[in-house]
């Protein structure tokens, strides 16, 4: 097994070959993004794992101080994803014998392999292991919505007098993404983030990489929500929706089953609800975080398992 570490600038990161179309943290402006979002990272680490003639890319940001070799991915675990058990702890310990303090997030696709990994811990990590929601999107619409809880049927289905619009590259029209902006101030009551980031998100919508869904009552913009997709999978990227209207018109459940829809019809395979259900203890859960987990767990979907790892030398 060999690591080889390439590494690029916040410059000239758009010279990384890609070499998978179905990972969205290759695509160039979810980078650009992360870039921005977080601006304490300047470099970004390609490592290639050879293994038996095959190669396994892995995106990483450096945080290294003096001698202390500290790496991420923006702050959150490194992805990656092999089937061979024997393998995975093969590349866990290539990290861990490689630098002092790593993140390190294994994805798990089935639970043999995920109860193989629990057996797996070194007195020097911390392991978390969480479920995440992904609907399959090669299956038929009304299965889809089959697997929904009773509860999520009836809010998708409830009539109400909201008008959406579903805002993609062919009818974006310039700046539009500043209204999502300006909504977001709005409800937070401060700035969360900068212009740029707001601006490289109008870029993914007019290179086809994502779009909006609004709501508007009356005219009146009351609910937006970003989706960045490739051209394999879909995530739920960002939200905002006035408090008032929120309960009352079940925006939320509505918005995710017209971007299911929406996905479906660009080809997509697999939409992402992000983290629906904890597996093991870890720190303190808001009522809130309780509360999100719920609402994408009823939503049915295929359950992929995650181990994340905290490496310290």
């Amino acid at each position: 097994m060999q690591l080889i570490e390439k590494e690029f600038d916040k410059k000239n990161f758009k010279k990384i070959e890609i070499k998978s179309n179905s990972n969205l943290y290759f695509e160039k402006l979810f980078l650009e993004y992360s870039f921005e979002y977080i601006s304490k990272y300047k470099k970004i680490l390609v490592i290639e794992i050879i293994i038996n003639d095959q190669i396994i890319n892995i995106l990483a940001t450096p945080d290294i101080d003096g001698h202390d070799r500290k790496i991420s991915f923006f702050d959150e675990p490194i992805n990656f994803s092999f089937d061979d058990e024997e393998v995975c702890k093969k590349i866990l310990d290539l990290f861990r014998t490689k630098y002092n303090t790593v993140k390190v997030k294994k994805i798990c696709k089935n639970n043999i392999l995920l109860n193989n990994l629990k057996n797996f811990q070194s007195d020097e990590s911390k392991r978390e292991i969480f479920e995440e929601t992904e609907i399959d999107l090669t299956i038929e619409l009304d299965q889809i919505f089959n697997k929904f809880s009773k509860g999520h049927k009836y809010n998708v289905k409830k009539k109400d007098d909201l008008n959406y619009q579903i805002i993609d590259k062919d009818n974006y029209v310039k700046e539009t993404i500043l209204e999502m902006q300006k909504l977001h101030e709005l409800i937070s009551m401060k700035k969360t983030r900068s212009n740029n980031s707001w601006l490289i998100n109008e870029k993914m919508i007019l290179e086809g990489k994502a779009f909006i869904i609004q709501f508007k009552h009356n005219k009146k913009l009351i609910s937006s929500t970003f989706f960045f997709h490739n051209n394999y999978e879909c995530i739920y990227f960002s939200s905002c929706t006035i408090r008032d209207y929120f309960k009352k018109y079940f925006i939320s459940h509505k918005t995710i089953w017209l971007a299911i829809k929406y996905s479906k019809e660009l080809n997509l395979n697999i939409f992402k609800l992000g983290r629906s259900k904890t597996l093991e203890t870890r720190k303190k859960i808001s009522q809130k975080e309780i509360n999100i987990e719920k609402f994408k767990n009823s939503f049915g979907g295929n359950k992929v398992c995650y181990i994340s790892y905290l490496f310290n030398s």
